[in-house]
């Protein structure tokens, strides 16, 4: 959505939940002509519901394993990703929405738009992933809502567990090389 403050014009997500108030997060890595017409964030946003901590970004930023990383590393078990790419982007977001869950051990709930407008042909496509890389749940190109588990023990085994199919990264990160 836009959303206008007293800092300027953002491309905002905003996650709406009962009784609290309103979580907002303004882009902070814009594309193309989003440059020539919003400011960009300043900050990355997670919040916490019903137990589980979630992590915001945005469509292009997917591009940008840091802020799922950086997200992740401060408790996201879940990155909610709201896209509107071009079906001529869709391998990025092919690879781009598994990749980020298999590299955090985190899902991944992608809400991608469908349908086409003036200047582009949307990906669709929505989905959600598991920290082992699977798409557990998808809308395809049509428009839906899909539902899944998220079990943060799954999470845990991902994250800092080396066996089977899980990787271990968080328990193998080297923070003293990232200074």
């Amino acid at each position: 959505m836009v959303n206008k403050t007293k800092d300027g014009l953002f491309n905002s997500t905003v996650i709406m939940l009962p009784y609290l108030e309103a979580v907002y997060y303004n882009k902070t890595h814009l594309f193309r002509e989003e440059k020539k017409v919003f400011t960009p964030g300043k900050e990355f946003r997670s919040f916490e519901y019903l137990g589980v901590k979630f992590g915001l970004l945005m469509c292009y930023e997917i591009g940008f394993p840091e802020i799922s990383r950086k997200l992740c590393r401060q408790g996201a078990e879940v990155l909610l990703v709201p896209f509107a790419f071009g079906r001529e982007r869709k391998t990025i977001y092919e690879t781009a929405t598994r990749a980020r869950s298999i590299e955090n051990g985190c899902f991944l709930a992608a809400a991608s738009q469908v349908g086409s407008n003036k200047s582009m042909n949307f990906v669709g496509e929505s989905r959600i992933v598991s920290p082992s890389g699977e798409i557990i749940a998808d809308c395809g190109d049509a428009e839906g809502f899909v539902f899944a588990d998220v079990d943060s023990k799954l999470v845990k085994r991902y994250r800092f567990n080396e066996s089977r199919d899980s990787h271990g990264y968080f328990s193998n990160f080297r923070d003293d090389l990232y200074v």
